[in-house]
C-alpha cells in the first residue's frame, strides 16, 4: 500500500491554486468538477494533494497539515517570502537533525517545511 494524495478543503479553489501552484510551485496535475464540488490535484514531488472546494465550509472540516521537504530552509524561506507569503523566521525549529517551519496557507490549514529530517517525514 502506498499514499494516493493528501485531502485539503479549501474555501476557495482559485486563491488556494494560486498559492500552491504560484507561489510553493506545487503542479497542478488536474481539475475535477462535480455537481457538488469543484477539485484540483497537485502535486510536490512524489506526493499527490487534493484541494476540494465544496460548500458550506466550516471552521470544523477536520484538521490536517501538510508537509514539503526542502533542500534549503533559509532559502525557501526567502523564496517564499518574495512571493508575498508571510513567515516566521524565528518559528524555524531543530528537529530529528534538521530543521522545521510551521506556517498558514490561504484558509489558516497548516503547512511545515521540513530539511534534513531524515525518516521522521
Amino acid at each position: 500500500m502506498r499514499s494516493a494524495h493528501v485531502g485539503i478543503r479549501v474555501s476557495n479553489l482559485e486563491r488556494s491554486l494560486s498559492f500552491y501552484v504560484d507561489r510553493l510551485g506545487c503542479r497542478l496535475s488536474h481539475r475535477i468538477d462535480t455537481p457538488t464540488s469543484r477539485l484540483a490535484f497537485i502535486t510536490a514531488g512524489d506526493t499527490t494533494f487534493e484541494l476540494v472546494e465544496k460548500a458550506p465550509m466550516t471552521e470544523h472540516n477536520g484538521a490536517i497539515h501538510l508537509a514539503f521537504v526542502v533542500e534549503d530552509m533559509d532559502e525557501t524561506v526567502e523564496k517564499l517570502e518574495e512571493s508575498g507569503i508571510h513567515l516566521n523566521k524565528d518559528g524555524i525549529m531543530p528537529f530529528q537533525g534538521g530543521k522545521i517551519l510551521f506556517f498558514h496557507g490561504p484558509d489558516g490549514e497548516t503547512l511545515e517545511l521540513c530539511q534534513d529530517v531524515g525518516t521522521a517525514l
